[in-house]
């Protein structure tokens, strides 16, 4: 949809903040994507849609502006990033500050402690792969 298609839907005002691209897939049908998948769990999974800018960048929000962005306490949130993680939606990477350079790290370098702790990096390449499978299933 275009910026002047949104802006006739709901006006320039609100067209001029912006708007996302969210799959109508994860919209109109959530449970197919995991039987288990609660409200709140869609809500955080929209929200790292909504950052999701280029396929090669994945969203890299902090705690802290996760939390004011839903309204969560930081225990919930981590249970809910856990939680899409054990379905499979996202994969959760740590990034860190080494030399001056960001760098996602695999789970060997996890482990290792390289650098200095930055924001994870949700990658949502298990999300996209999901989402293709449902389009196959049908």
């Amino acid at each position: 949809m275009s910026r002047k298609e949104i802006a006739k839907l709901y006006g320039e005002p609100i067209a001029s903040k912006g708007y996302k691209a969210i799959p109508s897939l994860v919209l109109n049908n959530p449970r197919a994507l995991h039987k288990n998948l609660k409200p709140q769990h869609l809500a955080v999974l929209i929200y790292l849609l909504s950052l999701f800018k280029n396929e090669d960048k994945y969203p890299y929000p902090s705690h802290n502006t996760m939390m004011q962005s839903l309204n969560l306490s930081k225990p919930t949130l981590k249970k809910y990033l856990k939680d899409l993680q054990s379905m499979g939606l996202i994969k959760i990477q740590q990034q860190r500050l080494k030399q001056g350079e960001y760098k996602t790290l695999d789970t060997k370098e996890q482990k290792a402690g390289m650098g200095e702790q930055s924001s994870n990096v949700y990658n949502l390449t298990p999300l996209i792969q999901r989402l293709n499978n449902i389009l196959i299933s049908k």
